[in-house]
């Protein structure tokens, strides 16, 4: 009784953004209606302007089930992966997996870096081993022209996998900032039984993500918000 009452507390540090925090930042703007999924009229408040109008009082109540989600897997150690290549956001993803320590795919993500994923790691061996290269040039009696193109190699697979460095299998779970954009990687996910915590825009997919967040994917201001609920909850999960 007192363990369950212990993460009860936890769960509360949790802060989540009030409708009018999210209003403020535009959370609440969707897609062109020509461009609206059907599959997200749950969380539709109306269309205004030909733009749908995504119902905050849902995404405040999605969001805390993805918070929930996410403190409760990660107290119990589960690995995460976190998805956002789209270049207005990335930086935001970025910024939280490093501040966690968290795996990452940021740049673009490749066909099969789930589910060829012994193919990833192949890849990142060679990466050691270029560097390693690199590193023992002068032991190995190389030009720089052979040390220039083995750095332009080792680049291209450093801003690619990078993030999967620490990443020894493939993830417990998944949190993608765009399910439309990054709709690859939660497809991938799908097919291998991980579930997706996602933020669902109004032309996304809802059957992609286990815990979709209807919210507006492409104001920066947003996404930040999101992660920074995300972040806390899994922080949180850690103690």
């Amino acid at each position: 009784m007192a363990k369950a009452e212990t993460k009860t507390t936890k769960q509360k540090e949790v802060k989540l953004p009030t409708m009018e925090e999210l209003f403020k930042v535009g959370a609440y703007f969707g897609h062109k209606r020509e461009r609206f999924n059907p599959g997200n009229k749950e969380f539709i408040f109306g269309v205004r302007n030909g733009i749908s109008i995504i119902n905050l009082e849902k995404t405040v109540e999605y969001l805390k089930k993805a918070a929930d989600f996410l403190h409760r897997k990660s107290s119990e150690g589960a690995s995460f992966l976190v998805v956002g290549t789209k270049r207005e956001i990335r930086e935001i993803a970025k910024k939280m997996a490093q501040d966690l320590e968290l795996s990452h795919a940021t740049e673009r993500w490749l066909g099969g870096m789930l589910t060829n994923f012994e193919t990833v790691r192949k890849s990142l061996k060679r990466l050691e081993e270029t560097n390693a290269s690199i590193k023992n040039a002068k032991e190995e009696g190389l030009t720089k022209k052979e040390v220039g193109l083995l750095q332009e190699k080792s680049d291209v697979l450093e801003r690619e996998l990078g993030g999967f460095k620490n990443l020894p299998k493939v993830p417990d779970i998944l949190v993608v900032f765009d399910l439309n954009f990054d709709k690859i990687a939660a497809v991938e996910a799908k097919k291998l039984g991980i579930p997706v915590v996602g933020i669902l825009d109004t032309n996304a997919d809802r059957k992609l993500a286990e815990y979709p967040v209807p919210a507006s994917d492409d104001a920066p201001e947003v996404v930040a918000m999101i992660a920074k609920v995300f972040a806390e909850a899994i922080r949180a999960g850690r103690k």
